[in-house]
């Protein structure tokens, strides 16, 4: 019982971090925590130290239009006349791996 309210605990103060992060510059988004971040990365972003620049914790830099919202390779248009939103994401601009081992080793 006492890991699951330590987990809680742990997962609340990381929510209010990305909150509070994200109202402090509206242009930059916080990523969700992935599966591979090391603890070195999560004590950073924790403590607000800057993030190493290849971290899976590395903010997402938001650019806003007057009818849309765009992050990197995901962008959304809003028809706001029509009360419909078009989401496009772009893949990779690089071409892919020439063979299955070459992706592996990706």
């Amino acid at each position: 019982m006492k890991t699951n309210c330590t987990a809680l605990s742990i997962a609340l103060s990381l929510v209010s971090a990305l909150a509070v992060c994200a109202q402090e510059n509206p242009e930059v988004a916080p990523r969700a925590i992935s599966v591979n971040t090391g603890p070195n990365d999560v004590a950073r972003f924790l403590a607000g130290m800057p993030m190493r620049e290849n971290s899976s914790l590395a903010p997402l830099t938001r650019t806003f239009a007057a009818d849309g919202v765009e992050y990197g390779s995901l962008a959304v248009e809003f028809n706001r006349a029509e009360r419909i939103a078009t989401v496009t994401l772009r893949g990779p601009t690089a071409p892919p791996p020439a063979s299955a081992d070459a992706m592996v080793a990706l």
